[in-house]
């Protein structure tokens, strides 16, 4: 029984991940092919990436790394909360169900916990650094 919630949260989390890439780019693909016909692989990038020439500069794609990676950590959070109260919920009566499942459940929010406050922490680095970086004079 076990093997098999363990089948099924895997399949879950991987339909998930798969459908939030895949969903992500259909605008970009429709795009694409009109583009393409149009002219030139400029239009192609400026389309797919959202940009005109100059790619962006490290500070945004460190941004959105670390953004990217603190929203996975959450969602793993909270599938672990989600999951510890199911477990919880049909432990029957026994003790050492409960005992772990109260375990994982008060692990998984002390985890999403310091997510959200890495998140905000990022949140406020980040800004700062913007403002640093435009306040700067230019040499």
């Amino acid at each position: 029984m076990k093997n098999v919630w363990k089948k099924i949260f895997t399949f879950s989390l991987s339909l998930f991940i798969f459908a939030s890439l895949s969903f992500n780019t259909i605008p970009v693909q429709a795009g694409l092919l009109e583009n393409v016909e149009e002219g030139g692989l400029k239009t192609i990038g400026t389309v797919a990436y959202d940009q005109v020439g100059a790619p962006k500069d490290v500070q945004s794609v460190v941004a959105s790394f670390i953004y990217i990676l603190l929203t996975f950590l959450g969602i793993i959070f909270l599938v672990l909360i989600i999951w510890s109260g199911y477990e919880w919920m049909t432990a029957g009566g026994d003790q050492a169900k409960v005992t772990t499942a109260k375990s994982r459940l008060t692990n998984s929010v002390i985890g999403l916990v310091v997510v959200l406050a890495s998140w905000g922490i990022a949140l406020y680095i980040m800004k700062l650094a913007v403002g640093i970086a435009q306040n700067s004079p230019t040499t």
